[in-house]
């Protein structure tokens, strides 16, 4: 029997019913090719500010051990 959870999910969708196995999910993207590139957009923008909160961590940590001297 197929199940309608996965674990760790916090919702639930019935087996069969997913949005994502429809093919025309896409479209409302502009279709597969524009999904692509949108996605590959935000993985930047998502990058890029986890990139400056590890250096903003670093700086912090270096502040941190100037003033312990």
């Amino acid at each position: 029997m197929k199940s309608d959870a996965v674990i760790g999910d916090t919702r639930v969708v019935p087996a069969g019913n997913n949005p994502t196995d429809n093919p025309n999910y896409d479209i409302a993207f502009g279709g597969p090719e524009e999904r692509g590139r949108l996605e590959e957009k935000l993985l930047r923008k998502i990058d890029a500010r986890v990139s400056m909160l590890v250096v903003i961590y670093i700086l912090n940590f270096v502040s941190l051990s100037i003033q312990l001297i």
